[in-house]
Parts: structure tokens; sequence; C-alpha cells
């Protein structure tokens, strides 16, 4: 897949905060190849350089990977606490601006995906979870990929995390590009305009 891929390849599951993308420190300790918890201590040494809401962000809605309140660092904090500028040059190209072009093109990723999934549910029966299922079955088949395989080898690649959702491991799929980007976004699209359809045929307005 390229250098792309191998540099993101089980290594960070992509995320984003208050409509900014951002890392947590044991993901750059595991990009930058550094003792679990150096990017931490280097936050708590550099905390009074930083600030909260430009360069990081405490959240109190707390997460699987993280015990206590999660601290997000954005791209401007990784920059901070990173001395590596071979490894900032690849999180830049690879990791951070491709979330950015993501958001230039129409919105952040998880945002336009619930908005479609809002729209089909107002258009139909089906539930939320429903129409994320007929999706992945759809890209499953458009791409040839096997979801749940993608998913065992994501976690057998980051063992300090226990779970992640289908819709991230997507979401991760379309960042290394081992699927095109958009392609959840276009099997949405189509299974909205199959729902429209069969509306239509029904004689409902």
């Amino acid at each position: 897949m390229g250098m792309e891929n191998d540099f993101l390849q089980g290594c960070i599951s992509p995320r984003n905060f208050h409509g900014r993308y951002v890392i947590l420190p044991q993901e750059v300790d595991f990009i930058h190849g550094l003792e679990l918890g150096t990017t931490a201590k280097r936050f708590e040494e550099n905390k009074d350089s930083l600030i909260q809401g430009e360069d990081y962000y405490i959240s109190n809605r707390p997460i699987y990977e993280v015990k206590g309140r999660p601290l997000y660092l954005t791209a401007s904090g990784y920059l901070k606490l990173t001395e590596d500028k071979e490894v900032q040059g690849k999180m830049f190209n690879y990791y951070f601006a491709g979330m950015i072009k993501t958001k230039e093109s129409g919105g952040l990723w998880q945002e336009e995906i619930n908005d479609l999934i809002g729209q089909i549910e107002d258009e139909s029966n089906l539930k939320g979870t429903r129409i994320l299922s007929l999706a992945y079955k759809e890209l499953s088949a458009k791409y040839d990929v096997d979801l749940n395989r993608q998913k065992k080898k994501y976690l057998k690649s980051n063992r300090e995390i226990d779970n992640i959702s289908m819709l991230e491991v997507v979401h991760w799929l379309e960042l290394t590009r081992v699927i095109p980007e958009n392609a959840l976004k276009l099997c949405l699209e189509k299974l909205y305009d199959e729902t429209a359809f069969d509306i239509m045929s029904n004689g409902k307005e």
C-alpha cells in the first residue's frame, strides 16, 4: 500500500474532539518509539507553555483506552511535545493533513456519516444500526474487504486497545487508503437513493 499505509497501519485510531483531530499521548509514544508515559510526562513538564483548547483538550467523557479523564493533543500540541522531525513530517503528511483534507471536503467525517444515517432514518423505518449494517455489507462487497478481519488485524497491532467500533475501523481503512476516501459515505448515499426509490415505488410521499 506504499509508505503512507506502512506508516499508519496498526499505529493509531483516528479520532476528533470538538471538531479538531487529536491524538492520545500513549499513541505518540507508540509512533515515536518512546517509553510509555514519556509524552504524558513531557506534557506535565511543559503544561504552562501549552494552551488548553488550542494545543490540548481534557475531556470529561471516559474512553476505554484511558483511565481517568482523557488528554487529547492537537497538531500544535503534538509538535511542541515531540522532537523527531522525520516522524513529525510523516504524521502531518499521512495523519493530520489527511484529516484536514476530509474536513475541508465537506465537514468532519463522523458528522457526515451521522447526517446521512439520520436522513435515511427519516425516509424509512430502518434504525441506525441496521443502516450501518447494510452499508458495511455493500462496502465489503464493492471493495472486497473483510471488515471483521481488518478489525482483528487492528486490535492485534494495538494490544493496549481492548476494542474498537466498526465505524472507527472503516475510518482507519479510508485514511490508510485500504479502501477509497469517502467509501462508506458513497455506500450510504446509494442506500439513501434506494430508500427514496422504494418509497416512490410504493406511492408514498
